[in-house]
């Protein structure tokens, strides 16, 4: 599946790109910007973490 993600209220929602159904919401509140690479999305927050978390199950993986 190919995600997309999508930032509302400061949470992340992902979406399935082939017919936008709404999958799940990852993460904590306050992210500014979100990127997705396969089943990995990566999560900027306000106060400038990055964390990591798997698309297909919205598990956290690691904070850079």
């Amino acid at each position: 599946m190919i995600y997309v993600a999508k930032i509302e209220s400061g949470r992340v929602k992902l979406y399935n790109a082939s017919n936008g159904t709404y999958q799940r919401t990852v993460g904590d509140s306050n992210a500014v910007s979100a990127n997705v690479q396969g089943d990995t999305v990566a999560v900027t927050y306000a106060n400038g973490q990055v964390k990591i978390y798997k698309c297909s199950n919205g598990t956290y993986q690691r904070t850079l």
